[in-house]
């Protein structure tokens, strides 16, 4: 009797050491909105030996669904006292037969942390609904031989959690509808604003391409400005119509050709209000704006201005890819109906947004510097036309009106698209600040978009850009100029560059 009595408590004893010498699954995780669902470069990150799962909750929590005794939502929170909490799954896998080998528990694997489901959720159920039956596999996806014969992968289709009652679950993710998606008149219309000025902007950079009177510094800045401008706005249109049917790669490949037109226009803007001071700093009444003796070689100062524009820009666009930063597109120009949920569609990404919108701010700073010294600088000119026609009001004095007409026109015009560029990030700040879209499909988005229209109407239309280009035009299809209206010939003020020795005059000649 003694015997048998020290027979059991030995078992029980070995039973207990057995137990407690268990050791808990070694677990290593990442969470998946770190990576934006990147979950290739999760799986470089780590011992490909290992298992990988996509769970739900962070480690050492469970998921616990809404009911009676636990009202709310269901979240993830802390086990309680009385609760289970074991994170064990089984994985499976073929063997080289191609046959289903049943699953084990692993000493190690890695786990994808977040809940994928954008659509909705469903606990999958092989004890109740036959088709639900799943195996875990060691590469993390979820293999369902009865449901379509379909992977579901980890951090897109589905996660496995723990819940309340002790079970280990698999909780599938829905899909979206397959349904065809139509963008609402709104959406419809800010897209065909944008199309609509794309033609403007080009015929913008014609204009001042085949008129070599016009084709100065500045003229050569705008055509820069205008084409990121185009560039910027028709690949944004056809992201808001046609994104539903772009892939990943296509989407982020267009969101950083988008990033780097938007950076490159700023630093543009800038190039144009730096000449525009330029020319107001060097004018003095009874000569030209910039004389060849005082100017430097044109191409020269236009090289100096294409690394400030395009270098930069270049810069700033290598660094983001070579940190694996997400594209960065301003909230004011991606416009969402409400409707639907696009694919082409880029959160705020907080490590990306300094390189965007530091040097955007420092480029507005800049501008707005310029701007005021411009200002100054015109009430002085101003104050001394006055004098001299007060005094004189001969033929030279009127000549320089008409001078300083033509530079405070495009002084106003630059200044023009600055104003549009401050207002339009300003309201990105106010998005950004409230995290709300305050200001969606206002009165601005169609100014916004329509940006094409007022480049050309400013640079083009006016009168004495709009008359030499219309020359040209005539010279390049054969035309004569003979029947050219006298209002034409009138008083007429003319935009021309002078190449001499290498050098760029601008003067305003009256005919």
């Amino acid at each position: 009797m003694f015997r048998l009595w020290f027979v059991i408590l030995a078992c029980s004893f070995c039973f207990e050491i057995s137990v407690s010498s268990a050791k808990e699954p070694v677990i290593i995780s990442f969470n998946l909105t770190t990576f934006g669902g990147d979950i290739e470069r999760i799986k470089s990150l780590h011992n490909t030996s290992w298992p990988l799962v996509g769970k739900c909750c962070p480690v050492g929590q469970l998921y616990r669904f809404n009911d009676d005794d636990n009202p709310g939502e269901n979240r993830c929170e802390d086990p309680r006292p009385n609760e289970k909490n074991e994170y064990s799954p089984f994985f499976s896998d073929f063997n080289h037969s191609g046959l289903l080998v049943p699953g084990l528990s692993q000493p190690q694997f890695v786990a994808v942390i977040g809940i994928p489901c954008r659509h909705g959720k469903y606990i999958m159920d092989p004890l109740t609904i036959a088709e639900d039956e799943y195996h875990l596999m060691m590469n993390g996806s979820v293999f369902t031989p009865l449901n379509n014969v379909r992977m579901l992968q980890p951090g897109q289709d589905y996660c496995m959690e723990v819940v309340s009652d002790g079970r280990l679950v698999v909780m599938g993710c829905y899909q979206p509808e397959l349904k065809v998606v139509t963008a609402d008149t709104r959406l419809a219309m800010y897209a065909i604003g944008l199309l609509i000025s794309v033609p403007f902007l080009l015929a913008t950079i014609i204009s001042y391409v085949i008129t070599r009177q016009i084709c100065d510094v500045h003229g050569m800045n705008l055509c820069c400005y205008s084409g990121c401008l185009a560039v910027a706005f028709l690949t944004l249109a056809l992201l808001q119509l046609g994104g539903q049917s772009f892939d990943q790669n296509a989407c982020v490949s267009a969101a950083f050709v988008i990033q780097f037109s938007f950076i490159a226009c700023s630093f543009w803007l800038n190039a144009m209000t730096v000449e525009s001071w330029r020319l107001i700093r060097g004018y003095k009444a009874g000569s030209p704006p910039l004389t060849s003796e005082r100017s430097p070689p044109l191409y020269r100062v236009f090289f100096f201005y294409s690394i400030w524009g395009w270098g930069l820009s270049a810069v700033l666009i290598v660094v983001s890819l070579a940190l694996g930063l997400n594209p960065t597109i301003p909230w004011t120009y991606v416009k969402r109906s409400g409707n639907e949920q696009p694919s082409c569609w880029f959160g705020l990404d907080t490590y990306s947004l300094p390189y965007f919108y530091v040097p955007v701010g420092i480029l507005v700073f800049l501008n707005t510097t310029l701007f005021v010294m411009a200002g100054i600088k015109m009430a002085q000119i101003q104050r001394a036309l006055d004098r001299n026609r007060v005094a004189r009001n001969n033929e030279s004095d009127r000549r320089d009106r008409r001078v300083f007409k033509e530079l405070r026109l495009t002084f106003f015009f630059t200044l023009a698209l600055f104003l549009i560029l401050v207002v339009n990030w300003s309201m990105e700040l106010v998005s950004m600040l409230t995290e709300s879209n305050v200001f969606a499909w206002s009165i601005f988005d169609l100014v916004n978009a329509l940006q094409g229209l007022f480049v050309f109407g400013f640079f083009v239309l006016r009168r004495a850009v709009r008359t030499l280009v219309w020359q040209r035009i005539k010279e390049l299809v054969g035309i004569g100029s003979e029947r050219e209206s006298d209002d034409d010939k009138a008083n007429e003020m003319t935009l021309l560059s002078s190449v001499t020795n290498g050098t760029n005059s601008t003067r305003i000649v009256t005919q």
